[in-house]
């Protein structure tokens, strides 16, 4: 039991030696440095156009139809939500 004391011992002061011997490696202690972005900005910007292939036309119009159906939708289910109960009539006494 002694022996495993002094071995620990030993362990923990070799431990406290490195912390103490200690020196951080330059890279991580160097200034830091701005990083490159990931897609560099052109020189001259170009403006979107579609890509070959793709009609102009049919992108608008399918636009006009999941417009046109969202409105719909929404609109359901704002008359679901706030559905009027129909009036009823007093009862005549």
């Amino acid at each position: 039991m002694v022996e495993e004391a002094w071995r620990s011992r030993e362990d923990v002061e070799l431990f406290r030696a490195g912390e103490r011997n200690f020196v951080p490696d330059p890279d991580v202690v160097d200034d830091a440095v701005a990083p490159t972005p990931a897609r560099p900005v052109p020189d001259r910007l170009v403006p979107a156009a579609p890509r070959p292939g793709v009609g102009v036309v049919a992108g608008l119009l399918l636009g006009l139809v999941g417009g046109v159906v969202g409105g719909v939708a929404a609109l359901a289910a704002w008359t679901a939500t706030t559905g009027r109960r129909p009036r009823q009539p007093a009862s005549a006494t």
